[in-house]
């Protein structure tokens, strides 16, 4: 047997062990171009957002409005 096998074993380890997609939440979407503009105002990414910061862009959604 040689490296390849025991690689590819590896791998698929990894896919069973890989969780599956996340959903979006059904209530509520997210102003990317509100967050877009103010990453570029303030000079910060998007990945050191705290929570306060993301909630004005979060809008919620009524049901039946779609």
């Amino acid at each position: 047997m040689n490296g390849q096998k025991k690689n590819y074993d590896r791998y698929l380890r990894s896919l069973e062990a890989t969780p599956g997609p996340v959903s979006p939440p059904a209530d509520k979407t997210i102003d990317l171009r509100g967050i877009y503009e103010y990453i570029k105002r303030t000079g910060k990414k998007a990945s050191d957002m705290s929570d306060e910061e993301y909630k004005p862009f979060i809008i919620p959604l009524k049901r039946g409005s779609i």
